[in-house]
């Protein structure tokens, strides 16, 4: 290897273009349900902005001032929430890989499709909370109220005033 020349820039670009490669070998057969996950985690945040906003107007008193707003904590556990689906994604793939006959369904099946059921739940949730819709009055009575516990405000009060 000439280090004088451009000879040794050459072999460090061919091993990263390799480690790159072997990189996108792993992940990219994940990336369809990583995107499907994406999908429902960006869904489940934005109902709980809309519901923020609903609390707002319904309660402006008691709501937070900036009630229905990106906070930049909410986003970066968002963000590490994506990471963590990511990460459970590709390791169900990889265990997958290593063990190709020993189970009979798709790993990423089974983990997509738990993250995306507890993402619409949550979806759910969001959207029955502070609605005075009938359906909404109804699935509360299966689903928690999210209003108090994200805005700190009393639900009761607000039942009352239906």
């Amino acid at each position: 290897m000439n280090l004088n020349g451009c000879e040794w820039w050459q072999s460090w670009l061919r091993m990263i273009a390799a480690l790159g490669g072997a990189i996108w070998m792993v992940l990219s057969p994940s990336v369809p349900y990583m995107l499907l996950c994406t999908g429902f985690v960006l869904l489940d945040c934005w109902s709980a902005c809309a519901l923020g906003r609903r609390v707002a107007a319904h309660m402006p008193d008691k709501a937070c001032k900036d009630a229905g707003k990106v906070k930049s904590w909410r986003l970066g556990k968002v963000v590490h929430t994506l990471a963590e689906v990511y990460a459970v994604v590709v390791l169900a793939h990889c265990a997958q890989m290593c063990m190709p006959g020993l189970l009979p369904i798709d790993l990423r099946h089974i983990v997509a499709g738990a993250v995306c059921g507890w993402q619409f739940w949550s979806y759910l949730e969001n959207k029955a909370s502070c609605n005075g819709a009938r359906w909404a009055k109804l699935a509360r009575k299966f689903l928690a109220d999210k209003s108090s516990r994200h805005f700190n405000i009393n639900m009761n009060d607000y039942e009352e005033k239906d």
